[in-house]
């Protein structure tokens, strides 16, 4: 452009402007990052115009309503979003604005973005499936956890499950419940809890702020706690918090303490269900009954205060239901005078004289010891 005396008009110097502005490679893709305001949408020309700053400089942009729908989010005034566009100079305003081509929001909006994504990925994998989802064990006789043995939330667990399950055996499993590190250490716990003799696994942690329990929506935690093979109850933070592994567990509970008490809870409806089913059999309780009526009657001196407090309707029921165990016992029929005959060589009980015959050496059973007898004659009852 042939200039006298390197003096020009506006128009001159604004088309220069533009060209250099709009030719130069940094600024045809550049990336911005700042606070929305004075966001105005026109419908009429499929445009929306909108200003961001960052405290000191501002610029104006404008955002062309096919990519705004391309968008993953609503973008809104006071937001933090980071820009990818190139610069427009406007030769007859002489004023400059960013064409927005891609926008996202900045900082924990983009967390908050991204881990929708992640959820909705997962999803759509099945991972949040009611259906996938194993049951809890209904005696949970050894339980694993999986969490830091100094955190408050596991000192809370161990109180509230000691006071109502004392005879369970608690293992636990050491691992970093936050920060960039805490993934990978509850994913090399969880492989050992499965690899226990535990039959469901426990990942707690106390309440924190987000950031804290954000290791608890890392993607490689997640998977890995839907693989597992045991049942998995997570207790994580306070009862507003939930972070996606309470997605892919089996079971969340809100608290830690919540935690705790639902496996005691599984416990407590586990006895009832035996000393009904006590009950219903009678005369007729087999001998796995047998041994599991005497398994509850062993524990429930150590338990009873705690089944009362939760079960304080049943506590007459359960005096009889103890009392009808008793009676079923073998010795009680024994010490009124019954006997049990068995044959000496092989111990089986004799249930008809078909099944001896004269000079068989039997043992007879009493209320306090044995006889060892020979068979001298057999009569059989017509």
């Amino acid at each position: 452009m042939a200039l006298q005396n390197r003096t020009m008009t506006v128009s001159q110097l604004n088309l220069l402007l533009r060209e250099h502005l709009e030719t130069d490679p940094l600024l045809m893709n550049i990336g911005v990052t700042g606070e929305i305001s004075n966001w105005r949408e026109v419908p009429a020309l499929g445009q929306i115009y909108f200003t961001v700053s960052d405290g000191q400089s501002s610029l104006g942009c404008v955002l062309f309503q096919t990519t705004m729908s391309r968008l993953s989010f609503v973008p809104k005034d006071k937001q933090q979003v980071a820009l990818k566009g190139k610069i427009r100079f406007f030769q007859k305003r002489g004023t400059v604005h960013l064409q927005v081509h891609h926008m996202m929001p900045a900082g924990a909006g983009l967390q908050s973005v991204q881990l929708e994504a992640l959820k909705a990925k997962l999803r759509e994998e099945g991972l949040f499936d009611v259906a996938r989802k194993q049951a809890i064990p209904r005696l949970p006789t050894h339980v694993a956890v999986v969490t830091s043995p100094e955190s408050a939330g596991f000192a809370d667990f161990v109180r509230v499950f000691a006071s109502g399950f004392p005879w369970a055996k608690l293992s636990v499993f050491p691992s970093l419940v936050q920060g960039r590190f805490a993934p990978e250490t509850m994913m090399a716990a969880l492989d050992l809890a499965e690899a226990s003799p535990a039959s469901v696994i426990v990942l707690l942690r106390g309440g924190g702020s987000q950031e804290d329990l954000s290791c608890f929506n890392h993607e490689g935690l997640l998977r890995r706690v839907a693989a597992l093979t045991k049942p998995v109850v997570t207790a994580i933070g306070h009862e507003t918090d939930i972070p996606l592994v309470d997605f892919v567990s089996d079971m969340r509970a809100s608290t830690p303490t919540a935690a705790a008490q639902l496996l005691v809870t599984q416990l407590v409806q586990t006895l009832q269900s035996v000393l009904a089913d006590v009950v219903e059999a009678g005369e007729t309780l087999d001998e796995k009954i047998t041994q599991m009526a005497h398994h509850v009657t062993r524990q429930m001196d150590r338990i009873q205060l705690h089944i009362m407090h939760r079960v304080a309707a049943a506590t007459q029921k359960t005096e009889m239901l103890i009392s009808a165990i008793q009676m079923a016992d073998p010795m009680v029929r024994l010490r009124r005078g019954y006997s049990v005959v068995t044959s000496f060589k092989t111990g089986a009980v004799i249930r008809d004289v078909g099944h001896v015959t004269v000079s068989d050496p039997l043992t007879i059973h009493v209320a306090n010891g044995v006889l060892h007898v020979c068979v001298t004659g057999i009569k059989q009852r017509l």
